[in-house]
């Protein structure tokens, strides 16, 4: 019991702190343009790091199971129901022999706003938003960081609202109890690539190896609040809930 009365606390650490982390970086590479450490090859260095964590994320998307714990259901809800959802919604598809989940919420209907109906099959808003978000993240991060074209934009707008961006990611799940499918997927969506605009923002500022690599940090920080957040609203639910529960 103790366990669970810490956990809102150490979740409003989490979001401070990762909040903090983020914005305190964006403001050293906006406000201190001499963080220069000129090591060769830190642009490919840092697209490299950024690619390799959207991949995984991209990846993790599709074998939830892995990376979350199953809500804790009621107590007294752990009867077996009629699984009429799953009898008609798809929560998993084989390709190449490989099972993916892109529906791994419970068949109830206190998580229906947390997914998508498509073709007869489930689709998980907030995985979908993240793996949209990470699929444009990381082709722009290819396109700035690995090939160093050109691109206009202002290394402080990109700083502000990349930062902006991963803030309202964590905050709204913070704050914010009602979220609909679509609400859910653009602001995961957005979350992600913020974190590459705040990225590329602190590279054309500071241009520093090291500070790249601390702001790539943060983002993970923040993302990794985020996830712990929606399992602690998801664990609510299911405490609370007085219906039979699908086991």
């Amino acid at each position: 019991m103790a366990k669970r009365a810490d956990r809102p606390r150490s979740l409003l650490v989490s979001v401070v702190v990762s909040v903090c982390a983020l914005g305190a970086l964006t403001a050293v590479s906006l406000l201190s343009p001499h963080v220069h450490d000129e090591v060769a090859w830190r642009q490919p260095l840092t697209g490299s790091l950024f690619s390799v964590v959207c991949i995984l994320g991209m990846t993790a998307v599709f074998f939830p199971q892995r990376c979350a714990r199953r809500p804790s259901m009621h107590p007294g809800n752990q009867r077996q129901a009629s699984p009429q959802r799953q009898d008609v919604y798809q929560t998993t598809s084989a390709i190449a022999g490989i099972t993916l989940t892109h529906g791994h919420h419970p068949p109830c209907e206190r998580y229906y706003q947390h997914e998508f109906l498509f073709g007869g099959k489930t689709l998980c808003a907030a995985c979908t938003g993240l793996f949209t978000g990470a699929l444009i993240s990381l082709a722009a991060a290819c396109y700035v960081f690995l090939l160093q074209r050109p691109y206009n934009l202002p290394y402080g707008l990109a700083s502000a609202v990349g930062a902006l961006g991963v803030i309202v990611g964590v905050v709204s799940y913070a704050v914010t109890n009602a979220q609909g499918p679509t609400r859910r997927f653009f602001v995961n969506a957005v979350m992600v690539v913020g974190m590459l605009l705040a990225l590329i923002g602190a590279d054309g500022s500071g241009q520093s190896l090291a500070l790249n690599v601390l702001i790539i940090g943060s983002c993970m920080l923040a993302l990794f609040t985020r996830i712990l957040l929606s399992q602690d609203r998801h664990e609510r639910i299911c405490r609370t809930c007085e219906q039979a529960c699908v086991a």
